[in-house]
């Protein structure tokens, strides 16, 4: 009987462990997914900025989306569209930071527009690895 017991005993553990760990992924997917969702809210941010819309607001709501952008590349770690999403941010980041103080916010959006782009569809493939 002892022996029986200790059997269920194993098992009971070896259950145990794995469903925390199964807990522990989903919460991690958990937040990787809202963090996502943060991210993709400062690209909007960013993508619908006006012409009435300063360079200085663009410049930080580039900054913001950068920032957002890294915590969930770095939170996902090797994945490959992770790597394309850091890549994507940091064009964007690099195209933002040469854009001139004197330009215009139409030149600004019109220069920027193919790395939003670039930036809202590595999101969107990310997305759909990880957050169904």
């Amino acid at each position: 009987m002892r022996r029986y017991g200790r059997v269920i005993g194993v098992l009971a553990a070896v259950a145990l462990g794995s469903f925390g760990t199964q807990a522990l992924a989903k919460s991690k997917d958990q937040k990787l997914c809202g963090d996502l969702s943060s991210f993709k809210a400062s690209v909007m941010k960013l993508d619908e900025l006006g012409p009435n819309s300063t360079i200085g607001e663009l410049k930080a709501a580039a900054k913001q989306a950068r920032e957002s952008g890294q915590k969930v590349a770095k939170e996902a770690g090797k994945d490959p569209n992770a790597g394309d999403l850091s890549a994507n941010i940091k064009d964007l980041q690099k195209a933002v930071d040469e854009m001139p103080s004197n330009a215009t916010m139409s030149d600004a959006k019109a220069t920027l527009q193919d790395e939003i782009n670039a930036v809202k569809q590595s999101a969107s493939s990310f997305a759909q690895s990880h957050c169904h």
